[in-house]
């Protein structure tokens, strides 16, 4: 069941007749189900992109539309019960394949370390609370825009009233992650720092510049280090560091093949909108192919599973020149992007049975 409207049509309607009279209409927060009474809404404390400028025309359709503006009161309903599709939208926001994908990537090299059982969680749960922390800090960030673009697929830009929550679910995922990190030793610690603080650092400042492909490659570049860290107090050979880069610069470019056009539009112009879909899909495909032969080469698939290492090899090259032949083709859609991050996958496997990158 989708959460109700907050707020009557005949009062979102008057509220808006009486623009011109009010300068409080168009900041008007709506109550529950079935009240047609209107409150001003706090708008330099609760929504400050508005207040500084961000409530145009696109915003004002949308309030027309009754999408917009579900504010803090929207993520309970009755008698204290959770509101479904509003933490259905926060699960959405924190961009769960991505975050659930690095953490599993995680958890594989974790267990090719040979971490115990206890180092082992802490591990997942300190890089699953970050990308979390990432995740939501993306959306928060990027709400304003998706707002003004009248972008539906955005969580933030359906229900721009949770973007306080999102804001504070971040800083608190991303404490939780530091403080956990502590719990595994000063150096661990400072490289999971590195690598959270990639992401932030992409969300906040790079992500619209031609450098946004270098908070990927210094993130990815450092996860191959993290269990090693915590098992040796080592950094991770230089190899498993230049794929994992390959990796990033791979993820980075199929991220975003869905969302190019809509980027391009709202002005974010990073590294892959740039290149443009074609060539974005067909540098990510090369990425992966270079990570895999770095992979391949450099630990000599001399693990215990080297059948099966080799089958992952093959996969990996074939399912990036695969995505690479639709993307020439003029197919570089959604499908090519599942492509990519399957093979990428694929190559985070075939570096965790090859167990070399702990040596």
């Amino acid at each position: 069941m989708s959460a109700p409207i907050l707020g009557s049509r005949a009062s979102l309607l008057a509220a808006l007749r009486n623009a011109g009279e009010s300068p409080d209409a168009d900041r008007t927060e709506m109550i529950g189900p079935g009240e047609s009474s209107l409150r001003p809404l706090d708008v330099e404390g609760f929504i400050p992109d508005i207040a500084q400028g961000m409530w145009n025309h696109r915003a004002r359709r949308m309030l027309q539309r009754g999408r917009a503006l579900r504010v803090k009161s929207v993520l309970v309903r009755g008698r204290g019960r959770p509101n479904v599709r509003v933490v259905w939208l926060l699960l959405r926001s924190t961009h769960p394949g991505p975050t659930l994908v690095v953490s599993a990537a995680t958890c594989g090299l974790g267990v090719a370390a040979s971490l115990d059982a206890r180092a082992l969680a802490i591990l997942v749960a300190t890089v699953l609370f970050g990308q979390v922390s990432v995740g939501l800090s993306n959306d928060a960030i990027d709400a304003p825009r998706d707002l003004a673009a009248d972008r539906p697929d955005k969580p933030l830009a359906r229900n721009f009233g949770l973007l306080r929550v999102v804001w504070i679910l971040a800083i608190v995922f991303g404490v939780l992650s530091i403080v956990l990190s502590l719990l595994l030793g000063w150096g661990f610690s400072t490289a999971h720092l590195v690598f959270l603080l990639s992401g932030w650092l992409y969300n906040a400042l790079l992500k619209a510049t031609p450098l946004s492909v270098l908070a990927y490659m210094i993130g990815f570049g450092t996860l191959p280090s993290l269990p090693v860290l915590v098992a040796s107090g080592t950094l991770a050979p230089i190899w498993a560091t230049c794929a994992g880069v390959s990796l990033g610069v791979a993820i980075h470019c199929a991220n975003v093949l869905p969302d190019i056009a809509d980027d391009r539009r709202a002005g974010v112009l990073g590294f892959p909108q740039r290149l443009g879909q074609r060539a974005a899909a067909v540098v990510a495909g090369a990425s992966l192919i270079a990570g895999a032969c770095i992979v391949a080469v450099a630990s000599g698939l001399a693990g215990d599973s080297i059948a099966l290492a080799w089958v992952l090899f093959a996969a990996v090259l074939s399912l990036a020149a695969v995505a690479c032949v639709l993307t020439l083709r003029g197919r570089a859609t959604r499908t090519v992007f599942r492509i990519v991050m399957l093979a990428a996958g694929l190559l985070v496997v075939q570096l965790v049975l090859t167990g070399g990158f702990t040596a």
